[in-house]
């Protein structure tokens, strides 16, 4: 295809699921097609020299992992930020302290920081522009956050106070903490993945999911950004055979490997700690 032969595997990649789903979408909800032509075509793969992000979902035992490695602060906030908005990176170095509303728990996402442009720019549907709920959790994280910058200006831009670079940010931060935390090599892009993943698993809708993500149609939710989860395919096997045989399920989680009673499982309302 010529998509491959100007970009990147993964960015092919990214641009062909995207097809796909807005393809199946078509096919299945609006009737509109008889089949999905891009249904053939498979994964490309890298060629060799090739740099390539590997993108997925972290799990929940990673994300902490990932927040008690961060440093107190700005870097925390940011990875936490990220993790439970589900804002793309670009938005996040764009957002002003005036976007954020910490009393009433949400911020407005309406504009991205094109680094290759050094401009501010706006989201590329009208779904982009949108409201985001904060969690009580979070809130609490940049309350004091605010109050130790004075939340002015961008909250999280670089030292100089303008938008950070993301290669910057990717070398400077994200890697070191990656490997302090002893996660799987994945980018920060993937903290995206891990919202729209966790906010399935923990039985949101697609709808709910599609709309804090920014997108219009909730079929691109689980065609291009919500992974299987352990804690996920946990309860898999309980619910079948409950339903076969009439059985009230026994629903379970996975924590580090171990299957637990869901009313044994850890409180996961506690606040994670910087030593974890």
């Amino acid at each position: 295809m010529e998509l491959r032969q100007k970009t990147s595997a993964q960015t092919a990649n990214r641009v062909l699921r995207t097809m796909k789903a807005c393809l199946y979408f078509a096919m299945k909800e609006l009737d509109a097609l008889e089949r999905n032509v891009l249904a053939r075509f498979g994964k490309f793969e890298s060629t060799e020299g090739e740099r390539h992000a590997s993108r997925d979902s972290f799990t929940e035992e990673e994300v902490r992992a990932l927040l008690a490695s961060a440093r107190e602060g700005h870097e925390r906030c940011l990875v936490a930020t990220l993790a439970f908005t589900g804002m793309r990176p670009g938005e996040l170095f764009a957002l002003d302290g005036s976007s954020v509303d910490l009393e009433g728990g949400k911020l407005a996402v309406t504009r991205s920081w094109d680094n290759r442009g050094r401009k501010f720019v706006g989201p590329k549907t009208k779904a982009g522009i949108r409201v985001v709920p904060l969690s009580s959790w979070l809130v609490a994280e940049l309350t004091a956050y605010k109050a130790s910058t004075g939340g002015a200006g961008l909250v999280f831009g670089n030292g100089a106070g303008k938008p950070t670079n993301p290669s910057n940010f990717r070398r400077d931060t994200w890697l070191p903490l990656r490997k302090r935390a002893g996660v799987r090599p994945l980018d920060a892009y993937s903290l995206r993945h891990t919202f729209a993943s966790l906010g399935r698993v923990s039985g949101e809708s697609a709808f709910n999911v599609s709309r804090a993500l920014g997108h219009a149609h909730s079929s691109i939710v689980d065609a291009v950004y919500a992974h299987s989860l352990p804690s996920g395919l946990a309860s898999v096997g309980e619910a079948v055979t409950a339903r076969a045989l009439g059985m009230k399920p026994k629903l379970t989680v996975i924590e580090g490997g171990v299957r637990e009673p869901l009313e044994k499982a850890p409180d996961s309302s506690s606040k994670v700690s910087a030593t974890g």
